[in-house]
């Protein structure tokens, strides 16, 4: 029911699948506006600048996702930030705030 679309191939490829009730999240750093089908519900959001912005660019998932949260209304934003302490090893536990800033950076803009 929903997509996270981070380039135009992959946009391509999953934009004519989605169900008509579906909501995408894509990335405006890398695809054009004129790309989208118009039929879903979508937040176009510069995902990779964000993640620039934040210091890293490989954080541009971590944003994506967070707009997702608040888009779907799936789950709660504080759940996915608390959950990140249980999933993320010891050897990079150090990232853990700026993947929890991440997310909340793409759960503020959508």
């Amino acid at each position: 029911r929903s997509i996270i679309v981070l380039n135009e191939p992959s946009l391509a490829k999953f934009q004519p699948r989605l169900h008509p009730d579906g909501v995408q999240i894509v990335n405006a750093s890398l695809i054009s506006e004129g790309l989208l089908d118009g039929k879903h519900r979508t937040v176009y959001i510069p995902v990779n600048d964000i993640a620039h912005e934040l210091g890293n660019v490989k954080l541009a998932n971590m944003v994506a996702l967070g707009a997702w949260i608040k888009a779907t209304g799936a789950l709660p934003l504080e759940a996915v930030q608390e959950a990140l302490n249980r999933v993320v090893s010891a050897h990079y536990a150090k990232l853990i705030p700026v993947n929890a800033k991440a997310l909340q950076a793409g759960y503020d803009f959508a």
